[in-house]
């Protein structure tokens, strides 16, 4: 009798064990296309943050721009820069690997 259930665990245990390492593979495969969509897809980000930084840099050279008006533009682009440092990013990374780590 107790070996009988021995084998049946075991036999649960295996088929588990498999199920879980075929469902780990198949999650943790890289979307097709390689450094190319790779590049592409950081372009997005590196160019949110790039405008960005040009935007905050140009109100600060230029007193002209030292108005109120202009400081609403530098608190979006400082949000614009943030938001793709802590959503693009992230999303890049689950969009190439297609695991979530959060």
């Amino acid at each position: 009798m107790c070996l009988v259930q021995t084998q049946m665990v075991q036999s649960v245990v295996d088929d588990v064990t498999s199920t879980v390492s075929d469902l780990h593979r198949t999650t943790s495969t890289s979307v097709s296309g390689g450094s190319a969509l790779s590049a592409a897809l950081l372009a997005v980000p590196a160019t949110v943050l790039a405008g960005s930084a040009m935007t905050c840099a140009a109100i600060a050279v230029d007193r002209r721009l030292h108005q109120m008006s202009y400081y609403f533009f530098v608190s979006l682009a400082v949000q614009h820069a943030l938001m793709s440092i802590t959503v693009m990013l992230p999303g890049v990374h689950v969009l190439q690997t297609g695991v979530c780590t959060s």
